[in-house]
């Protein structure tokens, strides 16, 4: 606790040191810093019971560079400064003397005292530096062995293990799904197929009509229905094959080979997707109907141009037809 105090009361001295030097520079009144300081100086003698030549030595150290700095100042302001350059000569001669006595008169005595006489005071001093100094070494041998523990913490690599995520080629398991085994086609599907491209090279079938004779064969409609699925037939072209098949047997209006295709099992779009692509002209188609008719029977004109028209062809188409019989 003195000790601190000590502390602190050097601290106010120089302190008040520097600001009754600041006082004197401005021209103002400071008695009360410079008393307050010397006062502090005492009383720190007093307290810390330390040698006064140490202090005086510490004191002179720094009022000889607060002087010295606030000559440089008064010189760079071209004001007249002599007091505080001859005040920091004067502080360190008097260091340099105080630092040429205090060794003299406080290391070597103290080192015949103990060499000559040994007393207890200095072999005591001794023995305390001897433990003071032996305690780092203490603390630097427990200190370093746990400071070198620390690379243990290198044990971080052990986080190499994510390489193990490699695991995912087993993905290449997919390949098992495009090996779908190709069931073996039995007697039945492959004789079915082979009737139905028969029948499809001898004349023109829907999809549906073909795997009705099929059926008609004898065969399952699991196996008419492989067979005609896998003829890798196009039933639009089949339309307009079995158009013009009609055509080269009989003639038709349009509205009427239509209906002759969806009866024989084409949709309405391959019907008249197959009758469009005939190129047949339907007023040479009326008036071939009209002679037809006249060959199987007597008509008159308006008779003959209503069976026309029942027959599908337009009222003009049927006129044309007529007109051309010479009805």
């Amino acid at each position: 606790m003195i000790g601190l105090l000590g502390v602190l009361l050097m601290i106010a001295m120089v302190v008040l040191l520097i600001l009754w030097i600041i006082k004197l520079i401005r021209r103002l009144p400071a008695k009360f810093y410079g008393i307050g300081s010397l006062g502090c100086f005492v009383l720190m003698l007093v307290i810390m019971k330390v040698s006064p030549i140490a202090l005086l030595g510490i004191f002179s150290i720094v009022a000889m560079v607060a002087l010295l700095i606030l000559w440089i100042i008064r010189l760079i302001r071209h004001r007249p400064a002599k007091f505080y350059g001859w005040g920091a000569l004067g502080c360190f001669v008097l260091m340099l003397v105080l630092a040429g006595i205090s060794p003299a008169s406080t290391t070597t005595p103290s080192h015949d005292v103990t060499v000559q006489n040994g007393l207890s005071q200095t072999t005591e001093e001794t023995v305390a530096d001897n433990d003071a100094a032996t305690v780092p070494a203490n603390s630097y041998t427990t200190v370093v062995p746990e400071e070198t523990t620390e690379p243990q913490r290198t044990s971080e690599p052990q986080k190499t293990t994510e390489p193990q995520k490699t695991t995912e080629p087993q993905k290449t398991s997919e390949p098992k799904e495009t090996q779908k085994p190709t069931p073996e086609l039995t007697a039945s599907q492959k004789n079915a197929l082979r009737k139905a491209k028969e029948y499809l090279n001898f004349s023109a079938f829907s999809r549906k009509s073909l795997i009705k004779q099929l059926e008609f064969e004898g065969f399952s409609n699991e196996d008419a229905v492989y067979g005609t699925d896998y003829t890798g037939a196009d039933w639009s072209e089949q339309a307009i094959k079995k158009a013009k098949e009609y055509l080269d047997f009989s003639s038709f209006s349009r509205k009427g080979l239509i209906k002759q295709l969806e009866f024989e099992g084409f949709s309405n779009e391959d019907a008249v997707y197959g009758t469009d692509r005939t190129g047949a002209d339907w007023n040479e188609q009326a008036i071939k109907k009209a002679k037809e008719y006249l060959n199987f029977s007597a008509f008159s004109r308006k008779s003959l141009i209503k069976q026309l028209e029942f027959e599908g062809f337009t009222h003009e188409q049927a006129v044309y037809g007529v007109d051309a019989t010479g009805l």
